[in-house]
């Protein structure tokens, strides 16, 4: 979401200052889907498919480290693309389930990724994207 975000004004604060007070509004919100019964919780990052600064890779390692704290089990989810250089940080990141696009690229989980989510054991699920978001009234199921 920040990286998507414009600065308030000519100088003003970067995008990722913002990042505490948006964490503490996360949490709130997954403490009340916890509360209201949900056990899982899929967080959308399409922005793991793009080149990201170190500054940007460092903020979802904050994002996470906290908001995997919580109450609720979370599921990353890519995609319109692979993770390419980011998958050691989808990786680190210690959430219960890494969802990847397979449509959007199909080579992206090769013998050496597949071992890398093996060595988790059970500590995470693995989910495929087989079906097309840009267009799923064309998939033929």
């Amino acid at each position: 979401f920040l990286r998507q975000a414009k600065a308030s004004a000519a100088g003003g604060p970067a995008p990722l200052e913002a990042l505490p007070r948006l964490l503490d509004a996360y949490a709130g919100l997954l403490a009340r889907l916890a509360d209201a019964g949900a056990d899982w919780v899929q967080m959308d990052e399409p922005v793991l498919v793009l080149d990201l600064s170190a500054a940007e890779r460092e903020a979802f390692r904050t994002a996470y480290a906290r908001l995997a704290s919580g109450p609720c089990r979370l599921l990353v989810a890519s995609y319109f693309g692979g993770l390419e250089d980011n998958w050691p940080l989808a990786l680190e990141l210690p959430v219960a389930g890494l969802h990847v696009d397979l449509v959007a690229a199909p080579g992206q989980l090769d013998a050496e990724r597949l071992a890398a989510l093996a060595a988790d054991g059970d500590r995470r699920v693995l989910s495929l994207g087989l079906v097309s978001g840009r267009n799923v009234w064309r998939t033929d199921l």
